[in-house]
């Protein structure tokens, strides 16, 4: 097999700022408030955060302060007002050139599918001055990229502390409930409904709109107890007073695994918001499939509350290779080529001090669903193009399937799949539809329209969908049968959809 030749670019960041801030601490200890009052006292700057949601958050507040007509928000599916003196945005979409920037939560620079996006900030921005946000454990990277940072140091608001198991009927108001999947915030959503309570959902495939709404009810005491993913730990403001954890495994894209003990602190921590706040923790029992680990948990109390070092690893950046690094005109043969860049960025790269090359294997899964899709054949796309396919962060493989095909030529209907004039959408076909549009404005906001898309046309589908899914998620929790087996009805764990008698005669059909 022929050597394929790469080109490997020594980080180096590319124009230091004159002044870099960093304020550093656990979750409620008051950072993201000062860097906020900051950005508004100075009229202009960017906000950057993980999350579309968060970004949607900072944005309707600063323009409640400031006047709509000074703030614009920028994510990958949505823009508004993007000349605006105050750009919010997620990580990705951040404005390379600015006089200031505030990058909140920045320890997902350490993250090994997310961090890239930050690595870009850090590394290829122009800014006057920059405000860091981020758990303690981000230091000694953050003082290895601007060693005259200025460092503030946080300590939590109010006391947080692990209380043990908690069964299903002692889940009281003002409460969150932790799980990691779709299916598993749904059904226990569900059960917790039968129980008298009140109950909301977060989870991915929710448009940004209808979280906000599930959150500002939550906000104003409409709902009781909400279950959510891991969303609620990328710094979402859920004033809570219990946070419960159903489970302490998620499937991250390759394999299901037991969390970090940092990912669980951001989420432990968000119990108890504010100055003198008392929050509580719990691992939820009594609920089939779902055991939580409560020493996991524990420990991640200790880092939620500043006593403990968490498994953070602070020690470098991902950095990643343009399509011009991979030196392939074969969009076949771009998987290879970037193997052969990761290997040979693991020599070059050795030593450096901040820099080292990003875990491929999420592109690599996009390249095998291009390769499922195409072929051996001749691909319908040049390189580049498949090589921004496999590197735009669309959330879920068929969302990369329908953006490909649209790149292909294949048009796919929208606006008559989603029959405006049809009522009978189930929410998981209105889900599907909202994620399939938002996927191609962020196809079309990236590199340009395509398949003949009225980007305008598409916001309109999607605003449709969406509204529809919000009147549609209460009885999407009261009517499911999440919980019991497809085919003989008997109780099965929240994941699965067989008993294992059935799964078992499914097996040996």
């Amino acid at each position: 097999m022929a050597h394929h030749t790469v080109n490997v670019t020594i980080p180096q960041l590319s124009t230091p700022p004159r002044k870099v801030t960093a304020s550093v601490g656990p979750t409620n200890s008051g950072k993201t408030a000062a860097s906020l009052e900051e950005l508004a006292q100075r009229g202009r700057g960017v906000y950057a955060s993980p999350l579309r949601l968060l970004a949607q958050e900072v944005y309707a507040k600063l323009a409640r302060r400031l006047g709509p007509d000074r703030v614009g928000l920028l994510t990958g599916e949505r823009v508004i007002n993007g000349d605006a003196d105050i750009i919010c945005c997620t990580a990705e979409m951040a404005p390379l050139r600015s006089d200031f920037i505030v990058v909140d939560e920045a320890h997902w620079a350490l993250d090994r599918d997310r961090g890239p996006a930050w690595s870009r900030i850090f590394t290829r921005g122009d800014y006057e001055s920059m405000s860091l946000i981020a758990a303690t454990e981000t230091l000694p990277l953050l003082r290895t990229l601007f060693p005259d940072v200025e460092v503030t140091h946080h300590a939590r608001l109010g006391t947080l502390e692990f209380n043990g198991r908690v069964e299903l009927d002692q889940v009281g108001p003002r409460s969150v409930v932790v799980c990691f999947s779709r299916r598993s915030v749904l059904g226990l959503a569900r059960v917790l409904q039968g129980r008298g309570l009140r109950v909301g959902a977060l989870y991915g495939q929710l448009p940004p709109e209808v979280k906000l709404a599930q959150i500002e009810a939550f906000h104003r005491g409409d709902i009781d107890v909400v279950v959510s993913t891991d969303v609620i730990g990328h710094g979402l403001n859920l004033p809570s007073d219990s946070i419960i954890f159903a489970e302490t495994t998620k499937f991250d894209g390759s394999e299901n695994r037991r969390l970090h003990s940092w990912e669980a602190a951001q989420i432990a921590g968000r119990a108890g918001r504010g100055p003198g706040s008392h929050g509580a923790v719990y691992a939820l029992a009594g609920v089939r499939g779902c055991e939580p680990s409560g020493k996991l948990i524990e420990h991640a109390v200790k880092v939620a509350s500043g006593t403990l070092a968490s498994d953070l690893r602070s020690d470098a950046l991902s950095v990643t290779p343009t399509f011009d690094d991979l030196k392939c005109d074969e969009p076949r043969m771009l998987s290879r080529a970037l193997g052969a860049w990761r290997s040979a960025a693991t020599d070059i790269l050795d030593g450096h001090p901040w820099a080292r090359p990003a875990d491929p294997a999420a592109t690599q899964r996009r390249f095998d669903i291009l390769k499922s899709l195409w072929g051996s054949s001749p691909w319908p796309v040049d390189a580049r193009t498949a090589h921004f396919l496999a590197t735009t962060p669309l959330p879920r493989p068929s969302h990369l399937i329908l953006v490909a095909r649209e790149y292909a030529g294949e048009r796919f209907d929208l606006t008559a799949e989603l029959a405006l004039d049809r009522q009978d959408h189930t929410i998981d076909q209105l889900e599907t539809i909202s994620g399939a549009g938002r996927a191609l404005i962020v196809a079309a906001h990236t590199a340009g329209s395509i398949g003949g898309y009225d980007v305008p046309a598409l916001i309109e589908v999607v605003r449709t969908a969406d509204a529809r899914i919000g009147d549609l998620l209460a009885d999407a929790i009261a009517d499911n049968t999440i919980g019991a087996c497809s085919k003989c009805e008997a109780p099965t764990a929240l994941r699965t959809r067989l008993c294992k008698q059935c799964s078992s005669k499914a097996r040996h059909a």
